[in-house]
């Protein structure tokens, strides 16, 4: 009977990957990852939200500033950079206001004392269209250092466009995708070339697609009691609440996205 030889390199991998499975050690270096509560309106087609944002500047270089996305703002009316590009796609909101969709940050904390909210700008690194809101920067009070983590806590409120480029509502049928205010990637110097660090934080784009760094979610949905949820990662919890309301809580770990539908 011949004997089966394996490589040593082989074994060494095997071993490794069994070592980190057994250890359950996570698949990525979580650089953002979100703790979410919101509240789906369906009376007004939209969401009103608290969440903390737990970063860590994983490059060399000192960050003055943070970069990041409110994607439902390419929605807010026809002058954003999305709606420009697809030459005002399918919203018709000139006859339904109902129809446009919008973002807003209410406040914005750090657990470094700092309030934030007077920080906020609107930038527009890609096109500098002035109406385009997809893309906010925030000044930090002090520097965050290599390997510092920053918390962030913030509340949202948001409108849902009628379903449009994969997220909004029909009838009672809500896509809720692209929803929250997300952080942006910041890249060492070397990365795509750069010779100096810098946030890749694109506007919302209509040829474009998302790109985000790694992490994990926790998210809590309050929905009306005659809803099925469904989302990202694994569902934890179902909570009945008085008013015919529930709670629905998944998480998940080491994704770069969370997206949720909910309908009766």
């Amino acid at each position: 009977m011949q004997k089966l030889h394996f490589p040593k390199t082989l074994l060494l991998l095997l071993l490794a990957s069994s070592s980190l499975i057994a250890q359950k050690l996570p698949l990525s270096n979580r650089v953002a990852n979100y703790t979410i509560e919101v509240t789906l309106d369906t009376s007004s087609k939209s969401l009103i939200g608290k969440e903390k944002i737990i970063w860590t500047n994983t490059s060399s270089d000192v960050i003055n500033e943070l970069q990041l996305h409110l994607y439902l703002n390419a929605f807010r009316d026809k002058n954003s950079t999305f709606m420009k590009e697809k030459n005002g796609y399918k919203v018709s909101a000139n006859k339904d206001s109902l129809d446009y969709g919008n973002i807003y940050i209410t406040s914005f904390n750090s657990n470094r004392g700092e309030n934030l909210f007077g920080k906020l700008n609107y930038i527009q690194p890609d096109d500098g269209n002035k109406d385009d809101r997809t893309v906010i920067s925030v000044a930090l009070q002090k520097p965050l250092l290599p390997n510092q983590q920053i918390e962030l806590t913030l509340s949202f409120k948001a409108k849902l466009p009628k379903i449009i480029a994969r997220t909004g509502y029909s009838r009672d049928f809500y896509l809720v995708g692209q929803w929250f205010p997300k952080m942006g990637v910041y890249e060492a110097a070397g990365v795509r070339n750069s010779k100096k660090g810098r946030w890749n934080c694109h506007q919302f784009h209509a040829n474009t697609e998302f790109y985000a760094d790694f992490g994990t979610y926790d998210v809590t949905m309050n929905v009306p009691k005659s809803f099925v949820v469904g989302a990202t990662g694994n569902f934890v919890s179902e909570t009945v609440l008085k008013k015919d309301r529930k709670l629905v809580r998944y998480t998940a770990e080491d994704v770069h996205d969370f997206a949720w539908t909910a309908s009766p």
